[in-house]
C-alpha cells in the first residue's frame, strides 16, 4: 500500500493544493490513514484532468516530476487496492452508502458527489431509453418528412430524415455530426414537425447551449429556418425565437447554489434542445436533468469527436463512442424503415441485444459545407477515423484551403505572424461600427493549443496588439483601448454575464467614455463599462478549448514546439473544424504526428450505460 515515505514525495511534487486541501478535509491535517489521504487527493488530481473518478485497473503506478528526474511510486493491484481501501469503512463504501469515497464493482473510485452525478444520469438515461415510443401514425410521419426532408440523390441514407422521425417518435434523440453536416438545420425541421402535430395546445419549446456563442448560432439558424423553409404562418410563429445559455435556461442567481428550477420545480417546456452537447459537463448534465420534465422530448444536439469540457466528465462522447453508430435495435430498425422511407444497412438490423440506447442516436454523415475534396473535410474526416497518414498527406499536399506553415522559433514569432495579423484585423480601428466590429471577429480569429507559454493565447495576444499598434490599427498604451476584444472567463449571475461571452471595447460617440458591448439575444447590443465585468481576457488569440462554439471564416491555429498532453486528436480536429473556409495550421510535422496520436481519455462508468 501507499506508506508515508510515498505519501510525502506525492504531496510535495505531484498533489495540488486543492488536492491536498481536499485530503486533508477527509482525513485530518494527520494524514490518517495513508492510503486514504492518497486516494482523496488522488481522485481530485484525476477530475482536474477530467475524468470522473480514478480507475484502480489503469493505474498501476503514478508518476512524479521530482527536481531530479521523473520517479514512478507503484500502485498495488487493482484489488489488493480495492480490499486495502474497503477496510477503511469509515471513508471508502459501495455505491449507495454515503461516504467520502466511493468504489463501485469495477474498481472505479469516486468522490460521493460525483458517483452521486454520474448514478443520476444513468438512472435518468435508462428511463428514458426504455420509455414507450410516442403513438405516431407512420403514413402520416412519412408524408410530413417528405414535405421537410425531400427525396435526396446521394446514395447514403438520408440520416437527417432518420434523425427527425426519432426525435418525433422518441422521448430522447441524440444528434451527433461534424460542423456542416446540417445538425441545427435538421432540429428547426424536428421542431416544426412537432409544433404542426402538437394539436390545439401551443408547444413550449426551450433551446439552450452551453456558451453564449453556441446560444447565439443556434437562434441564428432558428431566424434563418423561417425564411428557408417557407413555414406556414402559424408554425413560423411558433418556433422559439431566442436560445439562452443552459445556466440562464436553470435560473441560476448570484448567491444561490440552486438553481430556479431542479426536481421539485421543474423547466415548463415540452421540447428542451441543447445545441453543442458535446461541451457538456457531468455536473452540468446533473443538474440539467434534475430540472426536465418526464413527458418532456430531450434534443441533444452535439459533435462526439469534438473536445470534452474541460471540467469532470464527457457526457456526450461517453455516449456515442461506445456504440456502433446508427446501428438500431430490429424493433426500431422496422419502424424507422416505415415511418421513414430510408432503406438502412442491413447490419442495422442484425445488431440488436438489449443496448436500447442505440435506438436514440443517430450520426449525421453527409458534409453539406465542404465538398469532398475540400482539405478542411478531408484533414477533419481523417482525424475523426484515425487516419494519421491521410491527415498529415492532407496538410502537406498544398490545397487551396489547408496551409500549413513551419512553426518558427518563439524570437521569431511576430514576424512570422505579422502578415495574418495585418489581414485578419485590417477593420478593427477607431470609428468601426459595432456590426462591422463583430463582423470583422467573426471572420479571422488565432487559435492556440495552449493558454501560457511562447506559443500560448496570452503572449498570442501581446503580440497581435503590438502588430495592430504598430500599423496605427490600435493604440494599446492604456489597457483599455478602442477595439479591444475580451472574453469573459467567469459567470456572473448578477450581471448576466457567462464564460464565454465576447465583448468589443468601443465609444458610443466621439469624447464618450470605452464601454464594452456585447450583443444581446434579441440582436442588438448592451453596454458596460469595463470596471463592471467579472474576469475577462483579451481574445484576438482563444484557446481550441474557449473556441468551442464558435465558427470562423479563417482560423489560424498556432501549436507550440513542443510534445504537450494537451496536444490531442481531439484538438486538432476541433480547432480545424472552427474555419468555415480556411484553416492554417502553424505547426511542425512531427507536433502535428504527436497531437494526431494521442487521444482524450478519460475516465468514467458511462462507458458501460447499457
Amino acid at each position: 500500500m501507499i506508506d508515508h515515505a510515498a505519501l510525502e514525495t506525492l504531496c510535495r511534487h505531484r498533489f495540488s493544493q486543492l488536492d491536498r486541501q481536499l485530503a486533508t478535509l477527509v482525513c485530518g491535517p494527520e494524514r490518517e490513514p495513508p492510503d486514504v489521504f492518497a486516494a482523496v487527493a488522488l481522485v481530485s488530481n484525476m477530475l482536474q484532468q477530467g475524468h470522473v473518478c480514478l480507475s484502480l485497473p489503469h493505474t498501476r503506478s503514478i508518476t512524479v516530476l521530482t527536481t531530479a528526474a521523473a520517479e514512478e511510486i507503484a500502485c498495488p493491484p487493482p484489488a489488493d487496492w480495492a480490499a486495502a481501501l474497503l477496510r477503511h469503512d469509515k471513508y471508502v463504501g459501495r455505491p449507495g452508502t454515503y461516504r467520502p469515497l466511493i468504489l463501485d464493482e469495477n474498481n472505479r473510485l469516486y468522490l460521493h458527489r460525483y458517483w452521486y452525478y454520474e448514478d443520476r444520469f444513468r438512472q435518468w438515461l435508462s428511463q428514458r431509453v426504455a420509455a414507450p415510443a410516442f403513438d405516431i401514425d407512420p403514413v402520416a410521419l412519412r408524408t410530413a418528412l417528405d414535405r421537410y426532408f425531400p427525396e435526396p440523390t446521394a446514395s447514403e441514407p438520408d440520416w437527417q430524415r432518420v434523425a427527425a422521425a426519432t426525435a418525433v417518435m422518441r422521448t430522447l434523440c441524440i444528434i451527433s455530426g461534424g460542423p456542416g453536416t446540417g445538425k441545427t438545420t435538421t432540429v428547426a425541421r424536428i421542431l416544426a414537425l412537432l409544433i404542426e402535430n402538437s394539436g390545439d395546445e401551443p408547444l413550449r419549446i426551450a433551446v439552450a447551449a452551453q456558451t453564449g456563442k453556441a446560444a447565439g448560432r443556434i437562434q441564428e439558424t432558428l431566424a434563418a429556418a423561417r425564411e428557408i423553409l417557407k413555414l406556414p404562418a402559424p408554425v413560423a410563429a411558433a418556433l422559439p425565437e431566442s436560445a439562452h445559455t443552459i445556466h440562464r435556461l436553470l435560473g441560476y442567481v448570484p448567491n444561490r447554489r440552486k438553481p430556479r428550477f431542479h426536481r421539485d420545480n421543474p423547466l415548463p417546456f415540452d421540447v428542451i434542445v441543447i445545441d453543442e452537447a458535446s461541451m457538456l459537463d457531468l455536473s452540468l448534465t446533473a443538474r440539467l436533468i434534475d430540472a426536465v420534465p418526464d413527458a418532456a422530448r430531450v434534443i441533444l444536439l452535439g459533435d462526439k469527436d469534438q473536445l470534452a469540457s474541460v471540467q469532470p466528465g464527457s457526457v456526450f462522447g461517453d455516449i456515442c463512442n461506445v456504440r456502433k453508430i446508427n446501428t438500431f435495435t430490429r424493433e426500431h430498425h422496422a419502424v424507422l424503415s416505415a415511418a421513414t422511407g430510408v432503406t438502412l444497412p442491413e447490419a442495422a438490423s442484425a445488431e440488436a441485444g438489449d443496448d436500447r440506447i442505440r435506438d436514440c442516436i443517430v450520426s449525421l454523415s453527409r458534409n453539406y459545407r465542404f465538398a469532398g475534396s475540400a482539405g478542411i473535410y478531408r484533414i477533419s474526416s481523417a482525424l475523426a477515423s484515425g487516419d494519421i497518414e491521410t491527415s498529415i498527406n492532407t496538410l502537406t499536399c498544398g490545397l487551396d484551403d489547408v496551409e500549413w506553415l513551419r512553426l518558427p522559433k518563439s524570437a521569431n514569432l511576430r514576424t512570422a505572424l505579422t502578415a495574418s495579423i495585418s489581414s485578419g484585423f485590417s477593420a478593427c480601428g477607431d470609428g468601426a461600427t459595432a456590426d462591422e466590429i463583430f463582423a470583422e471577429f467573426q471572420r479571422f480569429r488565432v487559435l492556440c493549443a495552449l493558454r501560457k507559454g511562447p506559443y500560448g493565447s496570452v503572449a498570442i495576444n501581446r503580440i497581435v496588439e503590438d502588430i495592430l499598434a504598430a500599423a496605427g490599427v490600435i493604440d494599446h498604451r492604456n489597457p483599455w483601448y478602442e477595439c479591444r476584444p475580451v472574453m469573459i472567463t467567469e459567470n456572473d449571475y448578477g450581471m448576466q454575464l457567462f464564460n464565454g461571452d465576447v465583448g468589443v471595447a468601443m465609444r458610443t460617440a466621439a469624447g464618450q467614455p470605452l464601454q464594452v458591448v456585447f450583443p444581446t439575444a434579441a440582436g442588438g447590443y448592451r453596454r458596460l463599462a469595463p470596471p463592471r465585468l467579472p474576469a475577462h481576457e483579451t481574445c484576438f488569440a482563444m484557446t481550441v478549448h474557449k473556441s468551442q462554439g464558435s465558427e470562423f471564416d479563417d482560423v489560424l491555429l498556432v501549436l507550440p514546439d513542443r510534445p504537450n498532453q494537451v496536444l490531442t486528436r481531439e484538438l486538432l480536429y476541433t480547432g480545424i473544424t472552427r474555419a468555415r473556409r480556411r484553416v492554417t495550421l502553424m505547426t511542425s510535422e512531427s507536433i502535428f504526428l504527436d497531437a494526431a496520436r494521442n487521444r482524450v481519455v478519460r475516465y468514467s462508468g458511462m462507458q458501460t450505460t447499457a
